[in-house]
């Protein structure tokens, strides 16, 4: 279905034909067109502008890649807002934008000469990046609620199972008391009469009209409600103890489904390192996202923060360990854990990454059983801490 309302999409070009024809293209769509003719002056425009959008209008795929790399390096909303990037092509490019999709420097391409091709493509591509973009925020809104439904869950059973533990250690305090009651008050009772009787003996009473005490079972029949009404309880107890545990146990399956589909972003530029990083976490049922550098790094984070992130210490333009800063001083990713790969271990490198914001490292070559073990606790870092900020963020709301 497409969107009612279109939102603002951001069109960069060197060439104002371009530009007008994609306006002439779009006048009847819902949306607002936001232009820019200068590509050195795009990464600017684009942070003044609120469109969710961009549009590489150029009649050159390599001009396309180039604007990219300018509005990835200079544009500090295009880093960190979570946007879709399109772009124009002409047919003979095809299998280059596809590339770059594949490899998700851009989200979606429209073969745009010859014009004739396919006109309404433009239009329909827009307008899927916009959905695309309003299901990702649900999604997102959707797994805060869901994990606040879990946390409050967990809350809820651990209360219960406290209450229910103290219930029964009340209802064995009772029970007891009743028992020891009974004995109490029979013991009381036949000391009671063995007075009487040896008074009736001093004084010569005759032996039939001796006394004879209440048997035990007498008194069991009196405390017989007391005890029946224990057992109700006890009864109802344990009836809303397995309701609960049967709640734990959907509780629990909640959790591990939620711990299954975490995600892990490798920033690495060695291809055969990250091969080998595939091998080993794809097993452990990881989802995983991969960058060949911090400005990748950084884009993806805002199409799709992931769980962890595994960053390379050397790599070329901005090293890991100044993306790591970056990403902790935002304050949407700052909860993020970073674990660092590193080929040095010694004490100065390590120090420089745990004062970046990383709260682990690994050094290459990877063992595979260290490997998971510091994945595994560090992505349960990033669990706890998502749990702490949606209870935060509830009781804010609250």
């Amino acid at each position: 279905m497409l969107s009612e309302t279109g939102g603002a999409i951001f069109v960069t070009s060197d060439n104002t034909s371009i530009i007008e024809l994609v306006e002439k293209m779009l006048v009847n769509e819902s949306m607002q067109l936001i232009t820019s003719i200068n590509p050195q002056q795009a990464a600017v425009d684009f942070d003044r502008s609120s469109a969710d959008v961009v549009l590489l209008a150029f009649d050159d795929l390599d001009k396309a890649e180039e604007t990219l790399q300018l509005l990835t390096r200079d544009s500090q909303r295009f880093q960190k807002q979570q946007h879709r990037t399109l772009t124009l092509c002409n047919k003979n490019d095809v299998q280059r934008a596809y590339d770059l999709c594949r490899k998700r420097d851009i989200d979606n391409y429209i073969v745009f000469w010859p014009l004739s091709f396919d006109p309404p493509r433009l239009g329909m591509t827009v307008h899927q990046a916009f959905n695309e973009l309003a299901d990702c925020r649900d999604a997102q809104q959707q797994a805060l609620e869901m994990l606040n439904q879990t946390e409050k869950l967990a809350a809820l059973s651990g209360a219960l199972n406290s209450q229910l533990s103290e219930s029964h250690n009340h209802v064995e305090k009772v029970e007891r008391t009743v028992e020891q009651t009974e004995q109490d008050v029979y013991a009381a009772i036949a000391e009671t009469y063995q007075q009487l009787q040896n008074k009736l003996k001093a004084n010569g009473l005759p032996e039939d009209w001796s006394l004879v005490p209440p048997d035990a079972t007498q008194i069991k029949t009196e405390f017989s409600m007391v005890t029946s009404a224990l057992q109700d309880i006890r009864e109802v107890s344990q009836q809303f103890a397995q309701t609960n545990t049967r709640h734990q146990i959907w509780a629990d399956k909640l959790s591990q489904a939620d711990e299954s589909t975490r995600s892990i972003l490798v920033v690495d530029d060695d291809e055969f390192q990250r091969s080998v990083m595939r091998s080993i976490l794809k097993k452990e049922n990881y989802r995983l996202e991969f960058a060949c550098s911090g400005e990748e790094a950084l884009q993806k984070l805002v199409k799709s923060p992931p769980d962890l992130i595994l960053m390379d210490i050397v790599m070329p333009g901005v090293n890991g360990i100044e993306t790591t800063r970056q990403i902790k001083h935002d304050v949407r990713f700052m909860h993020i854990p970073i674990v660092m790969i590193t080929s040095h271990h010694n004490r100065e490198t390590v120090v420089e990454c745990l004062k970046a914001g990383a709260v682990d490292f690994v050094v290459k070559p990877y063992n595979r059983e260290t490997l998971i073990a510091k994945v595994s606790a560090s992505c349960e870092i990033g669990y706890q801490i998502s749990h702490q900020l949606a209870a935060s963020s509830a009781s804010v709301k609250g």
